[in-house]
């Protein structure tokens, strides 16, 4: 696998006329990549360039695939070629905000005829992730998960990847989930971090 490849399992992103199509990895090799056939997404034409988007503990990465076709089975994958230069924007790049109040947070994992809702509280967020305390046990990591956030003024849904869980001392579990968002959502989180840390340099100036 080269270098800067997402991993097998990894969720990702596809940029295709205009329309951003959650998909995941299946298989790959040296220079494709095997992605589940979106549904409901008619394939592009052969030799079609589409942008590819996803996150890893680094950060979030764009570069471009071409369409080399769909691979018929029991599950259908499109097979792209991965030539396009890829491009990093790490995490510690996105502003973080603490959470110094109780704000509630649901999580929704993903699975197939299943639906369940955790309720828990938000420790810090950023543009490309959030820190969440939950009850235990309540998702794995590396499960797609969606999160409904409450900013203040305003509840947002982002679907991400649960990246970390981490067992507490009061039996709860810290959850890390990754994301990549749309301009709409991005500008709203950074607008609630910004705030934050305006509030935060405030009291610290108080003190």
């Amino acid at each position: 696998m080269i270098s800067d490849q997402p991993e097998i399992n990894t969720l990702v992103r596809l940029a295709l006329g205009g329309m951003v199509i959650p998909t995941r990895v299946e298989d790959s090799d040296q220079h494709d990549i095997l992605l589940a056939a979106p549904t409901q997404v008619r394939p592009p034409e052969v030799g079609a360039v589409l942008g590819l988007h996803w996150s890893t503990p680094r950060g979030a990465y764009d570069t471009t695939v071409t369409f080399l076709g769909v691979q018929q089975g029991p599950i259908p994958l499109w097979r792209v070629h991965c030539g396009g230069e890829v491009s990093l924007v790490q995490r510690r790049e996105f502003a973080r905000a603490s959470v110094d109040e109780q704000l509630p947070v649901a999580l929704v994992p993903i699975q197939t005829g299943i639906t369940s809702v955790r309720n828990g509280e938000l420790i810090d967020i950023s543009e490309g992730g959030a820190r969440c305390v939950f009850p235990s046990d309540t998702v794995q990591e590396q499960r797609e998960a969606e999160l409904h956030l409450d900013l203040g003024q305003r509840m947002i849904v982002v679907v991400g990847q649960v990246l970390r869980v981490q067992s507490r001392h009061d039996g709860t579990d810290e959850v890390t989930v990754v994301y990549e968002l749309d301009d709409q959502i991005a500008d709203l989180i950074r607008a609630f971090v910004f705030s934050r840390q305006r509030r935060q340099r405030v009291r610290a100036v108080r003190r």
